[in-house]
């Protein structure tokens, strides 16, 4: 049995699925049989006794409470929205989430305001986490974020806030955005100059440790505009 968990929008937006998807669907059952089953938004409900299940403190509780009794509750409408909000509440007791938005609270917004508030290190982290679209291993997330003697507590802040993973695969560490909703709003907020700079050191770091990762070689070639090896790349994968 295979399992995909996925956005409905990746539908259209990855490329993989976009190529994989109809041929499931056109296969005959007695060769494949697809089941999908939607998840559905929470209900107001549903959401808030889920941020209410996530609070430890009285006070953010009470403001939780009050947000799912406005006009606003409406908006959040997924367990990772939750999240975030009972995150951003936690974290900045000083600060009303509907101070982002005087009519609608955007999870995208409360994870950007929780991103730029990380010390600058963390920031570089993520953005080489988010360039690299894939788990990555920490000697090059090390050397490309400049960690240094910092490398422990700034890793240590970004696992216990929720925003990178760790994980071992053939004996090596490997690093990742904590969810790809980080990933695409980190991905976004580099300029333009900075993301070609990113792909081009990670293309020099893989040729070093994974020379045969053709596929991502050609990808962050491909996005640092070196096309020709980029092409060279894809020709070997």
């Amino acid at each position: 049995m295979l399992l995909l968990t996925l956005r409905s929008d990746e539908l259209e937006t990855n490329p993989l699925l976009r190529w994989l998807h109809p041929r499931l669907m056109t296969q005959p059952k007695d060769v494949v049989e697809v089941t999908r089953i939607s998840v559905n938004p929470l209900s107001s409900e549903q959401a808030q006794a889920l941020g209410e299940a996530l609070m430890l403190d009285k006070r953010t509780r009470s403001q939780l409470t009050a947000l799912f009794g406005s006009d606003r509750a409406s908006s959040v409408q997924s367990p990772f929205f939750v999240t975030e909000l009972v995150r951003y509440l936690t974290e900045w007791q000083g600060e009303q989430p509907g101070e982002l938005d005087g009519n609608a609270i955007d999870a995208d917004e409360l994870l950007r305001r929780r991103i730029e508030r990380l010390p600058a290190l963390a920031r570089q982290v993520l953005e080489v986490l988010a360039t690299a679209g894939r788990p990555i291993q920490r000697d090059i997330v090390r050397k490309l974020s400049g960690l240094g003697g910092e490398e422990l507590q700034t890793l240590h802040k970004l696992r216990v806030a929720h925003f990178v993973r760790i994980r071992h695969g053939d004996g090596v560490e490997l690093l990742e955005p904590y969810h790809d909703r980080i990933r695409e709003t980190v991905a976004r907020s580099i300029p333009e100059a900075r993301s070609r700079t990113l792909h081009g050191a990670l293309v020099t770091a893989l040729e070093r440790t994974s020379a045969e990762d053709f596929e991502s070689l050609a990808l962050h070639c491909e996005r640092c505009g070196q096309r020709e090896r980029a092409s060279q790349y894809l020709q070997q994968a």
